[in-house]
């Protein structure tokens, strides 16, 4: 497994951004079939490079997409593959560069009616772009049926067609593309799920627009990567002592106890100097012997919570995995007091500290700031921001402005939001992470690192992207405990 950035780019544009960067390019003085042209042979090089001999038909829509398929067909019969190509309408009705590039295609046509497709050809998908937002009709969704239905290699250009190059979502048959090639820059559909399921490996290909486009068109969020928190993730010096790498505090519960052990078992994997956990007597036993550098500290009640703040070198506060919601009064209660601390104290806020507002949301978002974390799932999200619509990333950067907190919502695609209007997508997270105490994790290791002085925002995209490499460097058969076992070797590699 390797961590070394390869030459990529982690800006993220919406359909409307993607067509001012088109646009302002050919303003500039560059042809708009150029473009086209770039994009298909781009497309071509790749398929060639990695299918060498294959069977192929090149499916092409109506629009410019299609153009790119008429492009990268031609390439291909050149390379000599065998290609064949199907058009969604008569050529005669193709328009602008879609219908120069059909022009100078050297061969047939095919229809979509009645197309019949060899289970073991390679299909290439340029039918719809980026901005598709409906369903598929006949006989679109008879010729993609076929493909779901035979399994085919699927190579999309842009997007597979079918997904909504702005917020993800995929109308039914929409193929399951092996490999997807797009252009400039990668969209929101390509990492925000459902798309990104179809997507298969992302590959970029240059056309000739100009990185300074983004100056105008401005962008989307940020893909999550290295070089947005490297620099803040820092080896420790002869210097150092547990003291000066911080201290954090968790509120543990006396029944789910194993989700603040695995908490603070993380946080101080990776990094933290000292772990306190503060909990009922009654579960002393069980907190005392987890780890015995983890201090164990009786607590009443909830609401007694306040008093284990107190020491201004416990720095970072972790409240919600397993309190409990016995006592909701006093769980409000022990959240609001660790708000009131100000920003001396980050706060992370995780399942049943989220769960407990869900009765008076507003109430929640008042006592928040800058210093605070959230870090819900889709479930917990909805309870605490009832009200927002929109695609995940619409939703995630809202809820940091109504809150004026880091906002983190988990899944396959993470996104996290600043109260600034900062936004990331973390999108390194394999499947095996669905496991119980994953998140219970992942809240540790952002509490550990804003101990260490990390700033919210830097040390949730950090935790993020570390919890995902983690969890795929251990591999199949994955539970809560190996993702902390293998921090260490992150952080190794990361140096």
């Amino acid at each position: 497994f390797c961590y070394n950035d390869h030459a990529m780019t982690y800006e993220i544009l919406t359909n409307e951004q993607m067509a001012a960067a088109d646009r302002l390019t050919i303003e500039g003085g560059t042809a708009g079939y150029a473009l086209m042209t770039q994009a298909g042979q781009g497309v071509a090089a790749l398929v060639h490079e990695r299918y060498e001999w294959r069977q192929i038909v090149v499916l092409c829509g109506p629009g410019n997409n299609g153009g790119d398929g008429f492009i990268i067909a031609q390439c291909l019969k050149d390379k000599r593959h065998d290609v064949r190509l199907a058009c969604l309408v008569s050529v005669e009705n193709l328009k602008g560069d879609a219908a120069e590039a059909a022009g100078n295609w050297q061969g047939a046509v095919e229809s979509f009616e009645g197309l019949e497709i060899d289970k073991d050809e390679l299909v290439i998908d340029a039918v719809f772009g980026t901005g598709f937002s409906r369903e598929f009709e006949t006989p679109v969704q008879d010729v993609f049926e076929q493909i779901e239905g035979q399994a085919n290699d699927v190579v999309a250009v842009d997007v597979p067609s079918g997904v909504n190059g702005t917020t993800g979502e995929v109308a039914a048959f929409t193929p399951h593309a092996e490999l997807t090639v797009t252009f400039f820059r990668k969209k929101l559909g390509h990492i925000l799920m459902p798309g990104a399921s179809r997507c298969g490996e992302i590959r970029l290909v240059d056309i000739g627009i100009q990185d300074t486009v983004l100056e105008q068109t401005g962008l989307a969020c940020f893909e999550n990567y290295l070089d947005l928190w490297r620099e803040h993730v820092a080896a420790k010096t002869p210097e150092s002592n547990k003291y000066s790498h911080g201290h954090v505090l968790i509120l543990g519960g006396y029944r789910m106890t194993g989700a603040a052990c695995m908490a603070g078992h993380a946080a101080f994997r990776i990094g933290a100097g000292l772990c306190t956990i503060a909990a009922h007597s009654d579960a002393a036993d069980v907190y005392r012997s987890y780890l015995p550098n983890i201090i164990f500290e009786p607590c009443g009640s909830h609401r007694d919570f306040k008093t284990h703040m107190e020491d201004k070198r416990r720095n970072a506060v972790l409240i919600g995995p397993g309190a409990g919601l016995d006592d909701k009064e006093g769980l409000r209660k022990a959240i609001t007091d660790a708000c009131g601390c100000g920003d001396k104290k980050v706060c992370v806020f995780d399942a049943d500290a989220l769960t407990v507002f869900e009765e008076n949301p507003a109430s929640f978002h008042e006592i928040l700031g800058p210093h605070c974390i959230l870090t819900p799932h889709e479930g917990e999200f909805v309870r605490v921001f009832p009200d927002l619509k929109g695609n995940k990333l619409e939703r995630t950067r809202e809820a940091a402005l109504i809150s004026g907190a880091v906002v983190l919502l988990k899944g396959p695609d993470t996104v996290i939001a600043a109260p600034d209007g900062r936004v990331v997508i973390n999108n390194n997270a394999p499947p095996t992470l669905a496991t119980a105490g994953s998140g219970d994790v992942l809240a540790g290791m952002i509490a550990g690192l804003a101990a260490q002085g990390i700033p919210p925002f830097e040390a949730s995209c950090a935790a993020a992207w570390m919890h995902g490499a983690a969890a795929r460097h251990f591999g199949p058969g994955l539970m809560a405990p190996d993702i902390i076992d293998q921090i260490p070797a992150v952080l190794q590699d990361l140096s």
